[in-house]
């Protein structure tokens, strides 16, 4: 599936990580596969900035921010650039991490939180209210997991992701309160010493209650189009059915293993009673 007439939309890719792999040869079919491609992220909120390769400078953040995920991004890049509190995070990693290959115990913290990182907080930050109010309701007895997760599915809060609402139906988190982005992948203006190439992830369109488009952007298509192709036309549906001979003698083979079977029923409850060896 590599040409100017596919369209690949994927969903579930960490922006790092696409950045981090998606180097490619100019030209190659990895290079025109990947030119074009929609990525549909899951965001804490809605970011409008192109997500380049390797950013030296973390995005700008709102002097007054007025959502709870630019407030989270706010108060993150504040938090981490304390090294008091950077010495501390790093003193309370439990002692089984140094036996993992890739660890670094003097790692340091992104200023800008990763696309997962408001989800986590919010999941913590729910468990937490959960317990809570359990356990303001339940004085009498130790809490069971039926008390909290009863408490869990009435939640809705304004977390680092936005507004949190529990489905009481599931358990899961309703759909509509959550922030997605259609980033699209466009090869950088820019020519790397090795000859290869590298993508820009541009958000095209995000979706808060409803798809809405961001202003003065525009999908670009792998053949450098940035006009809409065609939908793929509808599958011609031909139902192979036998033919009237072969239903004729099929119908006339299960006719005969009827009276067949009926016949052998008819003689098993005749002779049930007779020994089989005289």
């Amino acid at each position: 599936l590599i040409g100017n007439d596919f369209l690949w939309i994927i969903d579930g890719f960490d922006v790092a990580t696409f950045h981090r792999n998606a180097i490619y040869e100019s030209g190659s079919k990895l290079d025109l596969a990947t030119r074009g491609v929609g990525l549909i992220n899951l965001e804490g909120g809605v970011r409008f900035e192109i997500r380049y390769p390797e950013m030296k400078t973390s995005p700008p953040l709102q002097e007054n921010p007025q959502t709870s995920h630019d407030k989270f991004r706010v108060a993150w890049r504040r938090t981490i650039q304390d090294e008091a509190f950077e010495a501390y995070v790093r003193s309370r990693m439990p002692e089984s991490m140094k036996t993992v290959d890739d660890y670094n115990p003097n790692f340091t913290f992104e200023l800008e939180a990763s696309s997962y990182t408001p989800f986590l907080y919010d999941a913590i930050t729910a468990l937490g209210l959960a317990y809570c109010q359990a356990g303001n309701k339940t004085t009498e007895r130790l809490l069971e997991g039926g008390d909290v997760y009863e408490e869990f599915t009435k939640l809705s809060f304004h977390g680092a992701s936005g507004h949190v609402k529990i489905l009481r139906e599931s358990g899961t988190r309703d759909y509509r309160t959550e922030i997605f982005t259609l980033l699209n992948v466009q090869p950088r203006n820019f020519s790397r010493r090795d000859g290869k190439v590298d993508y820009n992830l541009v958000p095209i369109k995000y979706y808060e209650s409803k798809w809405k488009s961001i202003q003065y952007r525009e999908y670009v298509y792998a053949g450098g189009s940035t006009t809409t192709p065609e939908a793929l036309p509808e599958p011609k549906m031909k139902n192979n059915y036998i033919g009237k001979i072969g239903r004729g003698v099929g119908y006339s083979l299960m006719i005969i293993v009827t009276i067949v079977a009926l016949f052998s029923l008819i003689w098993l409850l005749r002779y049930r009673n007779n020994p089989v060896i005289r």
